[in-house]
């Protein structure tokens, strides 16, 4: 792909809030949580996975947790992992970048193992620290793939987010 192609392909907002916001770009559903993780978000989140999976019918999952993000509550979190095993048949790839490091970031990683162990992802899934590090890793796994446009799609998609 051309860089002027790659550069003119906007992501689309799904849904937004200052606690999170939720897009896509080509073929991949991007979710970034910044802030809070709200019941309202939650919900949010999934009814818009199989509407999206009805336009693409195959998608790339990459979800984005901000070092400033809180851990959802019990319930939120299963909320979460029921919605991602409903998406799974839809889902070809999974990538969840933690940004946060120190004990803060531990206890968020152990909320992602978790979900993880919760919905036995069918699709290969992996935890990183850094977004170019898993859009590396999904173009790899996926052939035919623009890595450097997905990281620019994040970062244009992070810039929508609005201040508290």
């Amino acid at each position: 792909m051309e860089l002027a192609q790659r550069l003119s392909a906007e992501p689309e907002v799904l849904g937004c809030s200052p606690d999170h916001i939720f897009g896509c770009w080509e073929s991949v559903f991007m979710i970034v949580w910044r802030h809070e993780t709200t019941a309202q978000a939650v919900e949010q989140l999934i009814a818009l996975m199989p509407r999206f999976a009805a336009r693409v019918s195959q998608f790339t999952l990459v979800v984005v947790v901000e070092d400033g993000a809180s851990v959802p509550s019990a319930a939120l979190r299963e909320r979460i992992a029921a919605g991602l095993q409903a998406a799974a048949p839809y889902i070809d790839i999974s990538a969840v970048v933690h940004e946060g490091r120190g004990f803060r970031a531990a206890a968020v990683r152990s909320v992602l193992a978790g979900l993880t162990l919760v919905v036995r992802p069918p699709y290969g899934h992996k935890v990183f620290a850094r977004v170019d590090e898993a859009s590396r890793w999904i173009g790899r796994e996926r052939r035919r793939f623009d890595s450097h446009g997905l990281c620019d799609a994040l970062a244009t998609l992070r810039s929508y987010i609005p201040s508290r």
